[in-house]
């Protein structure tokens, strides 16, 4: 697999696909140069953003649930968080599941950040539960 740069159309006028399923989530890591995404397949995948070639997959990282939302901590780890309310940290050059997350009711999570304030480092999620949930980041 592998990413192409601009435009998204080929000469055919077809569409290029870099999933199998619909992607639902995107963010970039400067400091390593990749591109993260993840698809409603629960994929997450890490592509590098010189060459557009697939570095890592983590295939069904929330089971059959669809990735909702992704967002970068620190360098070298990503959080993911699903329809079922799942929120996991990963190691993006490994693809270890370094912690997961408890919600207390299991909501589509539709939005993640992660906030780095001195010595405060937080993992904050909201969606459907209607309600912002916080969790402090401690290394795992």
């Amino acid at each position: 697999q592998q990413l192409h740069r601009w435009p998204a159309m080929s000469k055919g006028g077809s569409l290029i696909r870099s999933h199998a399923a619909s992607v639902s989530s995107i963010v970039y890591n400067s400091t390593f140069k990749v591109l993260v995404t993840a698809d409603a397949l629960s994929n997450i995948f890490v592509w590098s953003f010189d060459s557009g070639k697939l570095a890592a997959r983590i295939p069904e990282a929330h089971g059959s649930s669809v990735i909702t939302a992704l967002a970068l901590n620190g360098t070298s780890r990503i959080i993911s968080a699903a329809h079922n309310g799942s929120i996991k940290l990963w190691n993006l050059t490994s693809g270890e599941c370094l912690k997961q997350f408890v919600s207390a009711d299991k909501a589509e999570v539709t939005q993640l950040v992660h906030v780095s304030n001195g010595a405060n480092r937080l993992v904050l999620a909201t969606g459907w539960s209607r309600a912002l949930s916080i969790w402090p980041d401690e290394e795992p």
